[in-house]
């Protein structure tokens, strides 16, 4: 089962520890808070945000269920959004403050996303592209921590 679009938010803010888990507190119009996705009001004139792509309800309508499609805009909005690509800078940074070897921070990478140690096929791929990126080292590891945001075991529940 894919994430809706609230928890797909919600989770992109929670890896990086800035979800602001505030209760009982007004709705925002603003679309970069950090609060969950929750307190974000849906403006039903506007058709062009991620709720739309994916699948969230219709807010003109009195929708009791929603569809789930899989659709190539839902990768390009994760490889292009710059909400994803600041979540993706902001996590490279988190472990890079919390992990001082390459390998400690690419299990804290895979600790944080999918709860879990990487296996050692993991390892090896991460650190190829790593070795691979001819940016900065705090760019390769925004482009590690970027393919591992849009993976499947990120976006998808078992």
């Amino acid at each position: 089962m894919r994430l809706d679009v609230e928890s797909l938010r919600d989770a992109l803010l929670a890896v990086v520890d800035e979800l602001d888990e505030t209760r009982n507190e007004k709705a925002t119009l603003d679309p970069k808070t950090t609060r969950r996705t929750l307190y974000v009001m849906t403006v039903r004139s506007d058709r062009t945000n991620a709720r739309t792509l994916f699948d969230g309800a219709d807010p003109t309508s009195i929708v009791d269920q929603r569809a789930e499609t899989l659709v190539a805009p839902q990768s390009l909005w994760l490889m292009n959004d710059d909400f994803v690509l600041e979540r993706a800078v902001e996590l490279a940074a988190r472990v890079q403050r919390e992990a001082a070897s390459e390998d400690a921070r690419i299990a804290r990478l895979f600790e944080l996303l999918f709860a879990r140690a990487p296996d050692e096929r993991e390892m090896t791929v991460a650190r190829g592209l790593l070795a691979r990126a001819r940016t900065a080292e705090s760019a390769s590891w925004e482009e590690l921590a970027h393919v591992l945001l849009q993976s499947n075991e990120f976006f998808f529940l078992d």
